[in-house]
């Protein structure tokens, strides 16, 4: 990712987001989990895509293929059962509003329960998912740091031809009840 000197990029570091859902889980004993995404082209969802494959990579049990799936090409039902006919007990569910869409079709459609039948851990969304039932494990980006950076970024340039700011961020792990420990 390479952006033009006279752009500012302000990001965060989607391939350690993708890692770091995909360790979490492995931690707590998961071996096939899948991947949820918006869609699967572009530089931000190919970044999350390696993150996850290259974590599972050498983790899973034998015979299992990554999973990866996105919205733009699936209903959120159809999604929630290729995760169940995988047999995933875990889901990376890392796209924006419609993640909400595929927990409620393995909830209220499937009759799964989380943690219990799939564990997940989703994007963060404040004003959100800390009041589901479960509360979701999330990963969570560091928003406020990143709108003051953008604000930064349009002042700096404002004055005069100055070369873009660029500047990426790590996302980090809210740690709640969305998950069971296998192990």
């Amino acid at each position: 990712h390479s952006p033009r000197l006279e752009w500012s990029s302000i990001s965060t570091d989607h391939y350690h987001e993708g890692q770091l859902a995909t360790h979490h889980l492995l931690k707590a004993g998961h071996k096939r989990i899948a991947l949820v995404l918006d869609e699967v082209e572009g530089w931000g969802v190919a970044q999350r895509i390696a993150g996850y494959k290259e974590t599972l990579q050498g983790h899973t049990e034998p015979g299992f293929e990554p999973v990866i799936l996105s919205s733009d090409k699936l209903t959120s039902l159809e999604i929630a059962r290729l995760i169940v006919a995988k047999k995933c007990t875990a889901c990376v569910n890392l796209t924006d509003n419609f993640g909400f869409a595929i927990l409620d079709s393995l909830t209220n459609e499937l009759k799964l329960r989380i943690p219990d039948d799939i564990s997940v851990v989703c994007l963060e969304n404040e004003s959100v998912s800390q009041f589901f039932t479960p509360r979701l494990t999330a990963i969570a980006q560091p928003l406020r740091e990143i709108a003051e950076m953008a604000v930064q970024a349009i002042v700096w340039q404002a004055d005069e031809a100055k070369p873009g700011l660029v500047r990426t961020f790590k996302s980090y792990l809210m740690e709640r009840d969305s998950v069971r420990r296998l192990v």
